[in-house]
């Protein structure tokens, strides 16, 4: 009987000492939770801030990219004239118009839309002027950056906001060979890329002509506000091949390439963009401290009813 009483008790005291945990034990728990937390917590503020990121870029990316296909759409029928009246095409290249309705047009263009309706009148109408601008829109929140607006008939319709800088730089066929002009290197009327392209130009003295080229060695691509080769304007600049390019009118237009530098309409604070955006002829240089996130979307468009 007495050794039954203690074989319990000594039942209940190993049973006791398998309970429970020791102060070393609960101290090692608390660091090993607290640094799993931690790992977590981390892991989730990158997450969240990544998401902000890529939140923010691609609103300011879509933002442009619908834009840009709206633009394209009526760019490519500028000009559109059925009846053949000659009174439809590119009215103004000039970054800055001189008309006081249109002081900070970038493109104007015409095309036979016809009045109530009534399309292929072959007579200019007054909703049949289409003109892109920059402006402040005094509809958006976003007063820092302006906006992209749409001008048909005196009224102002926003189209984009949050646009940075635009740019519009200009292919043509200044001969009326049905092909755009490039330099020829070696006369023998094929591309050679990449020391032979198609010719950029923009009108940067406002007289509604080309007369500076953009693209500095030919391959296509915008790369500085002047021409580095000559550093000069068109006319009468002496393009390698000796082939030499005056002032080009707009009638000889045939393809535009549009740039749109979007911003993000909210900074983020633990962002710095060190990029500098070169939009047609504007330069954007870096903007320490501003947090706000910034895409450069460009676009060729090949006006169908201009010539080719």
């Amino acid at each position: 009987m007495q050794s039954t009483r203690i074989e319990k008790a000594s039942k209940r005291i190993s049973i006791g000492s398998n309970t429970g945990f020791t102060l070393v034990e609960v101290l090692v728990a608390m660091v090993v939770g607290s640094i799993v937390l931690g790992v977590i917590f981390a892991t989730h503020s990158v997450q969240q801030r990544s998401f902000r990121q890529e939140s923010l870029k691609l609103a300011a990316i879509q933002n442009a990219r619908s834009a840009l296909a709206y633009m394209e759409q009526e760019l490519r029928m500028a000009g559109y004239d059925r009846p053949n009246s000659g009174l439809f095409g590119l009215t103004d290249i000039r970054l800055d118009g001189a008309n006081p309705n249109t002081a900070n047009a970038t493109v104007a263009f015409t095309l036979d839309l016809g009045a109530g309706g009534n399309t292929d009148n072959g007579s200019l109408d007054v909703d049949e002027t289409v003109t892109y601008q920059l402006y402040d829109s005094p509809t958006t929140t976003n007063t820092v950056a302006n906006d992209l607006g749409r001008t048909v008939n005196g009224v102002t319709e926003l189209v984009a906001e949050g646009i940075e800088a635009i740019g519009i730089a200009f292919a043509f066929d200044n001969d009326n060979d049905g092909r755009l002009d490039w330099n020829d290197i070696d006369s023998d009327n094929v591309m050679d890329s990449p020391t032979e392209g198609i010719l950029w130009a923009v009108d940067t003295n406002r007289d509604n002509r080309l007369d500076t080229v953009l693209d500095t060695n030919f391959d296509g691509n915008i790369e500085a506000g002047v021409d580095t080769v000559g550093g000069q304007a068109l006319a009468g600049y002496l393009l390698p091949g000796g082939v030499t390019v005056t002032m080009i009118d707009t009638e000889r237009i045939r393809a535009a390439k549009v740039m749109l530098l979007a911003r993000s309409k909210t900074p983020d604070l633990s962002y710095q963009d060190p990029k500098q955006y070169l939009v047609g002829t504007k330069v954007v240089p870096p903007v320490v401290g501003d947090g706000y996130h910034r895409r450069l979307l460009t676009t060729t468009v090949r006006c169908r009813n201009l010539g080719l």
